[in-house]
């Protein structure tokens, strides 16, 4: 250790301090916050300039109360705080010295049982700060529920995380200067255990704590609230947000259908999960997109899905529909919609722009529907990665892979092809109708794909995979593909 004085010491303390900051970033944190810091007052600077970006992540055996104590001590120089919890099925109750986070501008924490200044002396049965009807008015108002916490706080994202009620959010993200606010897997504990599950009347409180948090959050830039109720109010103020880019949210049970259509056409990934199927939700109307013009980045879930709307959306370059059935979709089994499949492909075949396209449709009738309408689905030579309904019933048509690639086409930047649309018990039929692939198919996407890396193909090939593999494999294919197959998997090295 060096003395403040010594004459070897004043060469390192001559140079600027984020320099030295810089150097004393590649060394371990409670050396440099501990030994480093005492060798002189420029060291000591220095130091806690050096940490002012926490990253951490607590593994089984770590000692998750002496960070705590050195977080007591050095918080006050904190801007970046991301801290996780990996010891499974352990929440630790972390306490953060809030008073001293005056500077933070970012928070993310993952598998933690967050406390916050009053949860010690609080029941979790008591009710929160928005529960009752005055409450709850004074949310919906946008009256401040909480004082603020973190002045500083600019990015906030938790993850299996759990806070004693709802107004504890409310506590961490209000505030004026908050642009990214993303919540996953959140649990209230004065609602209960379950991470989604809400009564009707904790659902609307929870919603009308949101639409007052929403009021207090005009820099909003990206926000995911997925299992968070949302009231029709919420989802109006979103639309007053023009700088909002980003955004992730859900339909929940005991809430009324999200009116998308309000949302700002600022918006460039959107993140929707409907709920089509939950219960009692009645939501059969689908979402009102095409106002959102910039959109670049689409993904929607257990929603109707209506053909008009996407062809509006022109400039898209990633598209994921899961689980969404077409808007005349029979409520029995049987129930196909030939002529809206023929739209969706229709509308594929304009979108030129996509690299990521992903389709696990209900009620697509890829029997009925033309097999050369198939070659819609590489219309856009940027595609990078293509998946075609791994959970789907219903095959593509035999002959559709020789549309979709054909001799002589070129796809140069799609490295991952997954089509595997046939369950493993349909393969028990025994009629060979199942199978849209063989081997000469698989030869045809490798030349077509010459980017390729990645091959997922079970359940779509006739029997004999082994057979097709070797043969792909003596036509100079070795070394670029990575093949998954019935009954095979064949990890290829790379050259």
């Amino acid at each position: 250790m060096l003395l403040q004085g010594s004459p070897s010491a004043s060469p390192a303390t001559a140079l600027p301090e984020a320099l030295t900051a810089q150097i004393l970033q590649h060394v371990p944190q409670q050396q440099r916050l501990q030994q480093c810091a005492l060798a002189c007052k420029a060291w000591a600077s220095a130091a806690a300039l050096a940490t002012s970006h926490i990253e951490q992540k607590f593994k089984p055996g770590q000692d998750i109360s002496a960070f705590e104590s050195w977080l007591q001590q050095h918080a006050g120089q904190l801007e970046s705080l991301q801290l996780s919890n990996e010891i499974w099925g352990e929440k630790h109750a972390l306490q953060l010295p809030w008073a001293k986070l005056a500077k933070l501008q970012r928070l993310q924490l993952q598998g933690f049982n967050l406390m916050l200044p009053g949860d010690e002396d609080s029941n979790t049965s008591t009710p929160s700060a928005c529960a009752g009807a005055s409450s709850s008015s004074n949310c919906e108002e946008g009256t401040p529920p909480a004082p603020l916490l973190l002045p500083s706080m600019q990015h906030l994202q938790l993850s299996s995380v759990q806070l004693n009620s709802v107004s504890s959010l409310l506590q961490l993200a209000v505030g004026p200067g908050l642009t990214s606010l993303k919540t996953h897997d959140i649990r209230i504990a004065e609602f209960g255990s379950g991470y989604v599950s809400y009564s009707e009347g904790s659902a609307q409180q929870v919603a009308a704590a949101i639409s007052g948090l929403l009021q207090q959050l005009p820099r909003l830039t990206v926000l995911e609230l997925p299992h968070i109720p949302m009231s029709a109010a919420a989802v109006q103020q979103l639309g007053c947000m023009q700088g909002l880019q980003e955004v992730f949210i859900e339909h929940v049970d005991h809430m009324p259908a999200c009116d998308l259509q309000h949302l700002p056409s600022s918006i460039t990934q959107l993140q929707f999960h409907g709920n089509v199927y939950g219960a009692g939700s009645g939501l059969r109307l689908p979402p009102q997109l095409q106002h959102l013009t910039r959109l670049l980045q689409l993904y929607l879930q257990d929603c109707v899905v209506q053909p008009a709307v996407l062809g509006s959306l022109t400039s898209l370059q990633v598209l994921h529909l899961q689980y969404c059935p077409l808007p005349s979709l029979n409520n029995d089994d049987e129930g196909y919609d030939t002529e809206g499949t023929a739209a969706l492909l229709d509308v594929l075949s304009k979108m030129t722009c996509l690299q990521d396209l992903c389709l696990s449709l209900t009620g697509v009738d890829t029997v009925s529907t033309a097999p050369q309408r198939f070659a819609a689905l590489t219309a856009s030579t940027q595609l990078t990665r293509l998946e075609l309904g791994p959970d789907d019933y219903t095959p593509l048509p035999k002959g559709a892979v020789q549309y979709m690639f054909p001799a002589g086409r070129q796809l140069p930047c799609l490295q991952v092809l997954n089509i595997s649309p046939i369950i493993d018990w349909r393969t028990d039929f025994g009629t060979g109708d199942e199978w849209c692939i063989d081997g000469a198919d698989i030869y045809s996407i490798a030349n077509c794909c010459t980017g390729l890396q990645e091959l997922s193909i079970g359940n779509s090939v006739k029997p004999g995979a082994e057979a097709f593999v070797d043969g792909c494999l003596d036509k100079g294919l070795y070394g670029r593909l990575r093949f998954r197959v019935p009954s095979v998997f064949f990890l290829a090295p790379s050259c």
